[in-house]
Formats: C-alpha cells, sequence, structure tokens
C-alpha cells in the first residue's frame, strides 16, 4: 500500500515553522508509514513507496539519504528511515518519514540469519526477527531459506530453535526445493528437546517443517532428532506436519530419538 498523502490544505504554522496539521513541533516526528507485503521468493532491496508533499508557498524539502530522493514534491522512500527538512523562508522543521517492509516468507540467508531466528523464537514473547515480533511462538507466520546454511561454528555447539517454554508454532521451508542445504550441524547437549528444532507445538494454526536437507552430528538427551526433538499438535485442525525432511549423520541420545523425529505426539505427520 501506498504512503498516505500530505494534504495540501493541511497546514498550519506554528512559531514560523510550517507543520503539517496534527503533528508536534518537538523534535522529530513520523509523517508516515507504509507496509509493503511480499510473496515467495521476491527481493525486496528496490521496493519504494511514494508520498506527495506540500510544495505550495514556497514550502521546499531535503533529505540527509541517498535513498530518497525529491523531485517536485515527491519523495520515494526505499526502505528505512531518512530525516527529511522542511522549509520556508528563513524556518525549517525536520521530520521522519519511514518505508517499512512485511516480508512474506521471511527469509533466512546466512548461519548468522538462522541465530537470530532461533534466539527470536526462544526468546518468546521479547524476541522479534526482521522487525517481526514473536506473537505466540511465530504462529501463522512464514519462513524460508534463501541460501546454503553452513552451521559450522568452532566455540558453540547449535541450541535448537524452540524450547518447551516458548515452542515454535510456525512455518519453516528449508530451501532444498531451491537446493539449499545446512551443512556441519553440531550438537552435544546434556539436555533434552534437541535438534535443529526442539520444540513444535502449535496451539492456534497448524505448523508445518518442510523441505530441509541436512548433515552434523547429534548427541543429547532424551527427544532428540535430527530435524525436530519434540513435535505435538493440538488437534485436527492444529497439526504439525515433517515433510521431504532428509538428514546425513548420526544421532544419540537417551529416549525418544529419531533420525528426522525423536517424539511425533499427537496431530503429527511425518
Amino acid at each position: 500500500s501506498a504512503l498516505v498523502a500530505l494534504s495540501l490544505d493541511g497546514w498550519t504554522t506554528t512559531d514560523g515553522y510550517p507543520l503539517p496539521d496534527g503533528f508536534s513541533n518537538e523534535g522529530v516526528m513520523t509523517i508516515a508509514k507504509t507496509i509493503v507485503t511480499f510473496s515467495g521468493s521476491e527481493a525486496y532491496n528496490a521496493v519504494s513507496g511514494n508520498i506527495t508533499l506540500q510544495t505550495a508557498d514556497g514550502v521546499s524539502w531535503e533529505s540527509d539519504s541517498t535513498e530518497i530522493v525529491s523531485n517536485s514534491g515527491e519523495v520515494t522512500g526505499v526502505l528505512g528511515n531518512a530525516t527529511l527538512t522542511v522549509s520556508k523562508s528563513d524556518y525549517y522543521k525536520k521530520v521522519l518519514i519511514s518505508v517499512a517492509v512485511d516480508e512474506d516468507p521471511l527469509t533466512i540467508t546466512s548461519y548468522e540469519d538462522l541465530i537470530s531466528f532461533r534466539d527470536a523464537v526462544n526468546a518468546g514473547l521479547e524476541g522479534s526477527y526482521k522487525g517481526h515480533a514473536n506473537n505466540n511462538g511465530f504462529a501463522g507466520v512464514n519462513f524460508k531459506v534463501t541460501g546454503n546454511i553452513d552451521m559450522t561454528d568452532a566455540e558453540n555447539a547449535w541450541v535448537a530453535i524452540g524450547t518447551s517454554t516458548n515452542p515454535f508454532r510456525g512455518n519453516f521451508d528449508g530451501g532444498s526445493n531451491d537446493g539449499f542445504a545446512f551443512t556441519n550441524m553440531t550438537i552435544n547437549a546434556s539436555g533434552s528437546y534437541t535438534g535443529l528444532f526442539g520444540y513444535v507445538f502449535p496451539t492456534t494454526t497448524s505448523s508445518t517443517i518442510e523441505n530441509i536437507d541436512l548433515s552434523g552430528t547429534i548427541t543429547a538427551k532424551g527427544y532428540t532428532g535430527a530435524i525436530v526433538g519434540y513435535a505435538k499438535g493440538t488437534n485436527a485442525e492444529r497439526n504439525v506436519t515433517i515433510d521431504n525432511c532428509h538428514f546425513n549423520g548420526s544421532v544419540a541420545g537417551s529416549s525418544n530419538v529419531g533420525g528426522i523425529c525423536g517424539y511425533a505426539g499427537a496431530y503429527t505427520n511425518i
């Protein structure tokens, strides 16, 4: 959707400042925001939103960002924030324009992205990934891997995505249908609920874990699987599906151990 246009007649002058109606003249303020929704694997580095700015009666605008350009009162923003300066005569006012992105699916392109995604899930309601808050385990949110993920980490063994306290409840596409793979995952854990995903338990919508090609070595205790340690649905409409997932390596644990899924509870389809 486009940025909201500023009305040509919705201006006042406060202490000599030209000011859009309804905005404070204190500090930097937000003029408008736009949400751009993506589907599939569309790139988002060239997306722009437009806003028409008031230029009547000698009002002019300048920007501190090369990503936002002004031409005859029209400003194009390319992802992110920039400060715009509106001026008339000797007076000026700084305001903020923001172009935000609602990406669907949210992409994971590197090991660093994977860690950020994992940390966002495991942090519960305090977590966020690429600006998207973790609302109920990212229920209904789609994630997709768009690059090879080398999980070699000399300092830290892998910690699973999702815990018994903060399960993953969204959808995850590992990208194997596009030729991408996870390699060199190492887990040497003294606890349970381990794997690429530790705990998947949807309660409001179904969860799908699919298209994962993974290799590595896993040693842990209970509920240990290469792809998912523990998976359980709530009912037939809120189930877990693990589909087209492959593992090459070794898995060892004390109980509920599997090459793909350690424990597949009720309403889990593999």
